[in-house]
């Protein structure tokens, strides 16, 4: 669960790098995610370096520097068990995607992979993100530029709030 959490959170980095990365190569118009990231700075985590020295190949230090190394890495272990900070960044992040501009597919793609991402990094952490639908629906909603908005509208129900299985 913990090495599932580590892995939803660098896919999701992952995706806005490779976003930008791609982007800035083309002569293609650029998606908004690149435009708005560029110049946006992320509050993330800063954990503390670790700092360890190499192992110099003498056999006569080696229990020394396993030891060290042994405490500084069990240590800090809990670096990744701290729910709250990762539950506080999933949830800052959700709120803090950028909006579409444009309408295009490549944009409403990533926009659903991170809000995904994200839900399913909460739901690791033993949130109950299957009842935070309407919620949800209504962020991921604001985010969307007009013309897909209008779609969106015409297509929701009316009767009914929309569930994120809609």
């Amino acid at each position: 669960s913990k090495c599932e959490e580590l892995y939803y959170c660098i896919a999701t980095t992952l995706k806005v790098c490779l976003s930008r990365f791609n982007n800035s190569d083309s002569n293609q118009t650029i998606h908004v995610s690149y435009a708005i990231l560029s110049d946006e700075k992320y509050d993330t985590v800063k954990l503390p370096k670790i700092e360890l020295r190499e192992f110099s190949g003498d056999v006569t230090t080696w229990i020394a520097w396993f030891d060290e190394f042994t405490s500084l890495v069990h240590n800090n272990e809990n670096r990744f068990e701290n729910k709250k900070i990762i539950g506080n960044q999933h949830i800052k992040q959700i709120f803090e995607h950028p909006k579409i501009i444009y309408a295009n597919a490549a944009d409403l793609r990533e926009s659903i992979d991170i809000m995904s991402n994200h839900l399913i990094g909460l739901k690791n952490i033993n949130r109950l993100v299957e009842s935070w639908d309407d919620l949800m629906v209504y962020i991921i909603t604001s985010k969307l530029d007009p013309d897909t908005l209008n779609k969106w509208n015409q297509k929701a129900p009316i009767d009914h709030l929309p569930t994120l299985n809609y």
